[in-house]
């Protein structure tokens, strides 16, 4: 029992300070700070099966428990890495040097529309074609089968999820609300293939929204209601976390039963809310320590470290599967898969706490975590500091939610996502008219909390 409690208080306590820290420098957008967004969800989602297994006597899936103990610590080390990032990386403020002006935001919005038209058509199209499939067997994972349909609905979902914050940050910015019509429309539309795919992205775009919100409400700070405007940004964010968790707990219960027909769906969410809470459901949600434990027993017993090659192949996968595929290296996940279940035709996902251990060791997870959570307090300086450059605001509100999701994935998982989502956003400013180049100099450090000034109405910098 010790060899699992103590690495969960160590763990929490690292959380805790990574909250103080926060509180001392993000001033009234404490609760966005990356030590706060990122860094308590990842302790929940890691230690979640080790809380439900000494608190609820759940056992945790696939993992031995004479190896929990060295999983965990593996994930003390990544989160002693998202603080001491966070910690190095706020001694500073960060502001661009040059930002580009998107003079035609109404046009930007009108490429974005039409993008997201696209793929979701595509993703319309790859769900007809499979529906069969999904009704009566249910997900499989697209790696074992090789069908380009469901190579197709992923990418289709890559693309959608890129452009949903865009088309709302754009959005906010021109109607002044946190949810104008075609924001709407947009967030109905992806909700409802979400639902219909049995994909719980939607639950990575409530989040995306608030965070878009809380820039988009932009004006000078009153020094007496900064702590009343930190303590909103608080709940309102918190609400958003717990809406999210929700989603997850229900999206999870309803494909429990393997087939994805509504009948099926039904009887399954009845059948898991007789079995357990939603509590003890939210904390069973992460695979990383399964993964981890798995990975911890394999490497270095029976298989070597990497020492960085795993890195190397997600920079020569980064291009899109269908172009050399004879050139492309084998994921990760599927390495898994092949180790732990061969035969079986659906994915476990991976965890990139396991591939920093993977190649380095101990030192991996609290290396590659303090680069992550560096880089996002750079964007969270950029998204707090200069609310009118598109880019940066666009940046962080997509990488934020969007590195919870790379938890549970691999280092391939969180470049393209970051490559190909800020590469689109990117292309559509360009193609709307960002043309000029606007010179910025650096303000002086502001006092926590003070807001920067609003820009000019109906330009939006990129």
């Amino acid at each position: 029992m010790p060899e699992v409690v103590v690495p969960l208080v160590v763990q929490a306590a690292l959380a805790a300070a990574g909250v103080v820290v926060a509180l001392r420098r993000g001033g009234r957008a404490a609760a966005v700070h990356p030590l706060v967004t990122f860094g308590v969800p990842y302790a929940v989602i890691t230690t979640g099966p080790a809380i439900r297994w000494l608190v609820f006597d759940v056992a945790p899936y696939g993992i031995h428990l004479d190896a929990m103990g060295r999983a965990l610590w593996i994930a003390v080390a990544a989160q002693a890495g998202i603080l001491a990032g966070g910690l190095r990386a706020g001694r500073r403020v960060h502001l661009p040097r040059t930002i580009l002006v998107l003079a035609a935001p109404r046009r930007f919005r009108r490429l974005a529309l039409g993008v997201f038209a696209v793929a979701f058509a595509a993703g319309a199209a790859a769900l007809a074609a499979r529906w069969g499939e999904l009704t009566t067997v249910g997900k499989l994972d697209a790696g074992a089968t090789g069908d380009p349909w469901i190579r197709l609905h992923y990418a289709a979902f890559l693309v959608l999820l890129a452009v949903v914050p865009a088309v709302v940050l754009v959005d906010q910015a021109i109607a002044g609300r946190l949810l104008p019509r075609r924001s709407q429309l947009v967030l109905g539309a992806f909700a409802l293939l979400c639902m219909l795919s049995s994909e719980r992205d939607v639950a990575l775009v409530l989040l995306m929204v608030p965070l878009a919100w809380l820039t988009a409400r932009r004006g000078p700070a009153v020094r007496r209601g900064r702590a009343r405007r930190g303590l909103r940004t608080a709940w309102r964010l918190g609400a958003a976390f717990a809406v999210a968790g929700v989603v997850l707990v229900g999206m999870e219960w309803a494909r429990s039963g393997g087939a994805l027909s509504w009948s099926s769906q039904v009887a399954a969410l009845g059948e898991r809310a007789r079995q357990e809470s939603a509590v003890q459901s939210l904390l069973g949600l992460g695979s990383n320590l399964f993964v981890t434990s798995r990975v911890a027993e394999w490497v270095p017993a029976d298989e070597p470290h990497r020492y960085g090659t795993t890195y190397l192949a997600t920079l020569g996968n980064l291009a899109p599967s269908f172009l050399l595929p004879g050139l492309r290296f084998a994921s990760l996940p599927a390495w898994f898969k092949d180790n732990y279940a061969p035969t079986s035709t659906t994915g476990y996902g991976f965890g990139m706490e396991a591939e920093a251990y993977l190649n380095f060791g101990l030192a991996g997870p609290a290396l590659v975590f303090a680069l992550w959570s560096a880089g996002l307090v750079l964007l969270f300086d950029g998204w707090r500091l200069v609310p009118d450059a598109l880019l940066h605001r666009y940046a962080f509100t997509f990488m934020c939610p969007f590195s919870l999701y790379c938890i549970r994935g691999d280092s391939l998982m969180w470049a393209k996502g970051f490559c190909y989502a800020v590469g689109v956003v990117w292309l559509l400013a360009w193609v709307a008219g960002a043309r000029r180049r606007v010179r910025r100099t650096a303000p002086r450090p502001a006092t926590a909390g003070t807001a920067p000034a609003m820009p000019v109405r109906g330009r939006i910098a990129a």
